[in-house]
């Protein structure tokens, strides 16, 4: 690109949505540690109601690198699942703390946004991929209780239909 070609902003939608995926699902991640600390909390402590939402609450206020922290300190962690946890928090730390600063210069050339798109989904996918082994740590917690994350999800479905107005098959009622 010469100094004298231009970019619109439109141009630079499919980088950021991409990076705005790519921060979901580290959302998703740490909220998923969250619920599984909780998980732990209300193991250690049955009798407890509150101490489940209690420990969510608390643990949501934590910084990625606090949260597996305090995993650490509550359950022993596989050598393997630990790393799965250090690369996701290198993952998250590079996106939220510079990609975009560091990756200015890449906004103007197609190419190289091109190649941004192609490392922030590779990221995405990486998380992805860590956030379903937590998933499977919840759901052996879950089989205590005789859950899974897959009831959970058909629970949530349910509630979200309910509060949405929607009957059970998920078809919108008639306005007739």
């Amino acid at each position: 690109m010469t100094k004298t070609e231009t970019f619109s902003n439109e141009d630079l939608d499919p980088v950021f949505r991409e990076l705005g995926a790519a921060l979901y699902v580290c959302q998703a991640f740490e909220h998923s540690l969250c619920y599984l600390l909780a998980l732990n909390a209300h193991n250690q402590r049955p009798n407890e109601p509150a101490v489940a939402s209690a420990s969510f609450d608390l643990h949501s206020t934590q910084t990625l690198g606090g949260l597996i922290k305090s995993l650490k300190k509550q359950l022993v962690i596989p050598q393997d699942f630990e790393t799965k946890l250090t690369e996701t928090l290198q993952l998250r730390n590079k996106l939220v703390h510079g990609y975009c600063t560091k990756n200015a210069s890449c906004f103007v050339a197609p190419k190289d946004r091109l190649e941004m798109i192609k490392d922030l989904k590779a990221i995405t996918r990486t998380i992805r991929k860590n956030d379903l082994e937590v998933c499977r740590v919840i759901d052996r917690f879950l089989e205590k209780f005789g859950l899974s994350t897959e009831i959970t999800k058909e629970w949530a479905d349910e509630t979200w239909r309910m509060l949405n107005f929607m009957p059970p098959d998920g078809k919108a009622p008639s306005t007739h």
